[in-house]
């Protein structure tokens, strides 16, 4: 879909919840682990790609 492999964390939490791992604590807790690595990925870049056009002439 967009080959950015932040989006994979989704699904690894989904496995998690519905895989067979599915006691209450692990959905929530796998869900939320996935928005923050996606999070901090697109925080990472968002950062990145400021710095970049600041050094920019």
């Amino acid at each position: 879909m967009t080959l950015r492999l932040e989006w994979f964390a989704l699904g690894v939490a989904g496995v998690l919840a519905y895989g067979g791992h599915s006691y209450f604590p692990m959905t929530p807790v796998g869900y939320a682990a996935a928005l923050l690595v996606v999070v901090l990925v697109w925080r990472r870049r968002s950062l990145a790609a400021q710095a970049a056009a600041a050094a920019q002439p």
